[in-house]
């Protein structure tokens, strides 16, 4: 049989122009001609087995979500983000929008400063309502909004917890150094790195603060005296560590107290933490020799904060105001929305020195947010209870409100809030005078509300899980309140909590407070030493600190020193 003609016969003719037949495409199918096959490609993503690219990464803001937990309300008459429509076709503004959304990783200052503000402003607002977030961006954004005369805090501080770190420590410092100081570096670690690697965070020349805490039942590298030493001599070799103001080393047993003759070389540290380690009795003595003040105290931010009420008390006197006893609130968790103004550098004095802040007895309502009626049956309650305080009611009162606050804000608190509050309250004490000697522009004063905050962007990390122990646990932690008195009167003062005897304190719970800037310390230590010797060659005596202050007026570092 002769199939060839009948299948010519059979087919029609083909035509050069004749299309193929359409087959059923599904949008987002191809169709390959060669084989004839439709087919649809998906790219999945494949895990990385590292965070190379980890300040490139998104991650979930939700300022709304944050807005609403910390309980803050609009203004009256403040607009409200317009919301797009649930009917009808998308404008090709939103269009528009999530375009340069999808590709924000990619924007550059360059670009956004050639925008309008108008539009850099939604743009910056779209990324925070989203997961566009990313170090980068923020780091981005942040050099251009934070110098504006209205800002947020967000473009001031920027906060991001790693918990399962996968790459080497040098992956995720390299983004987080900044050779000019563009912001501070807040660095925590709570778990297992290479000691080679730590020994090189000196190579992070913004870093302010360094928290390395050997948590329970994990297998650590441990930080020793010698770890200490080598950051040392990179602080005296090549400079490093010029914003350092506080290094927390918790539960290495080998940081003891030879580690305190190595603290002197670091230009800026004023808080040296070492719950956990392997101090001993004479410790407490050795840093007093070294112009360090040792504290039992678990809360280094109440010390700090006890230390802002007394230079307020200070300055009132310096400036030949009465002395009255001052009520400060406590230090709150602040939304990244809030509204950042600011001082200038020459009004931040007369700012903590005026009446307002220095009423007696009054507290700052508007900034505790709760009902006064509660505060009050809290307070009889107390009363009550204990029949013999009735004699420092006052007193017994504003501590109930100081602990009620503390428990309605714990749970708000985020992990670097404890540090990033003690950085601010060192700034205060200081007047920032550290950060302008290592060359960084401060600027003027930055405020939220009534509270001085980091003039300079502030950066936190932390890589590692956050283990229950770095949480604040309750108000009672710490001895020191915000509620003072004279600043003569050392019943009132916080240099209560002074280390009298050996039996009267944990050395496990040691912390080492220098609010001085190191080398006007020195200075200082110098001039005393000086009038000793031409007080004793003409033989007078000083008796008491009253007499003192009554002879002279001192100067502000000094009485500072002597009350911690």
């Amino acid at each position: 049989m002769k199939w060839f003609p009948l299948k010519r016969r059979l087919l029609p003719p083909r035509s050069s122009n004749s299309q193929p037949a359409d087959l059923p495409v599904k949008f987002g199918d191809k169709y390959d001609e060669a084989s004839g096959q439709v087919y649809r490609e998906t790219y999945v993503s494949i895990p990385s087995g590292n965070d190379q690219d980890w300040a490139r990464k998104r991650h979930v803001v939700r300022e709304q979500h944050e807005k609403d937990h910390l309980g803050y309300e609009p203004a009256y008459g403040a607009e409200h983000p317009k919301t797009r429509a649930s009917k009808g076709g998308r404008s090709l503004q939103d269009i528009a929008m999530d375009t340069v959304l999808d590709n924000i990783a990619n924007i550059t200052l360059e670009y956004l400063e050639s925008l309008p503000s108008v539009l850099v402003d939604r743009i910056w607002s779209e990324v925070n309502q989203s997961t566009r977030m990313s170090f980068d961006v923020w780091k981005t954004f942040s050099k251009l909004l934070q110098n504006r005369d209205e800002t947020t805090l967000r473009t001031l501080r920027y906060r991001e917890a790693i918990e399962s770190p996968r790459s080497p420590l040098e992956t995720y410092t390299s983004p987080l150094a900044s050779m000019s100081f563009e912001f501070i570096t807040i660095l925590s670690i709570t778990t297992a790195f290479n000691l080679r690697d730590l020994v090189k965070l000196s190579e992070i020349p913004n870093i302010g603060v360094l928290e390395i805490v050997r948590t329970s039942g994990t297998v650590q590298c441990v930080v020793s005296d010698r770890v200490v030493r080598a950051w040392s001599l990179a602080a005296v070799n090549d400079g490093a560590f010029k914003v350092l103001r506080i290094l927390r080393l918790w539960n290495q047993l080998d940081v003891t107290g030879k580690s305190l003759s190595y603290l002197k070389d670091f230009p800026a540290l004023g808080v040296y933490d070492v719950r956990g380690c392997g101090f001993n009795l004479r410790s407490p003595t050795d840093a007093r020799l070294l112009g360090w003040k040792p504290t039992v105290d678990r809360s280094v931010l109440n010390v700090l904060h006890a230390a802002c009420v007394e230079k307020a008390i200070i300055l009132r006197e310096n400036l030949g105001l009465d002395p009255q006893p001052i009520r400060r609130a406590s230090a709150k968790q602040l939304w990244d929305g809030a509204k950042v103004w600011k001082l200038p550098r020459g009004e931040v004095a007369a700012f903590l020195t005026r009446d307002e802040t220095s009423s007696p007895g009054t507290p700052r309502v508007a900034e505790f947010s709760l009902d006064l009626n509660r505060l009050s049956a809290s307070a009889d309650r107390v009363a009550r209870n204990n029949p013999g305080i009735r004699g420092n009611f006052r007193a017994y009162f504003w501590e109930t409100i100081d602990d009620y606050t503390f428990e309605a804000s714990r749970m708000k608190m985020t992990w670097e809030f404890q540090l990033y509050s003690a950085y601010a309250r060192l700034g205060e004490l200081r007047n920032d005078r550290d950060l302008l000697r290592a060359g960084i522009d401060i600027g003027d004063q930055a405020m939220v509300g009534k509270e001085l905050i980091n003039s300079v962007p502030v950066v936190s990390i932390r890589l590692g899980p956050t283990s229950p122990e770095l949480r604040p646990t309750s108000a009672g932690n710490g001895s020191h309140k915000s509620t003072y008195g004279s600043a003569m009167a050392s019943n009132n003062s916080y240099s209560s909590n002074r280390i009298a005897s050996h039996s009267d304190f944990n050395p496990k719970n040691l912390c080492f407070i220098r609010v001085e800037v190191p080398l006007e310390a020195q200075e200082s230590a110098a001039t005393t030493l000086g009038q000793g010797k031409k007080t004793k060659e003409s033989g007078r005596k000083r008796n008491s600190f009253m007499s003192l202050a009554e002879s002279k007026r001192m100067k502000l570092s000094d009485v500072l020193g002597s009350f911690l």
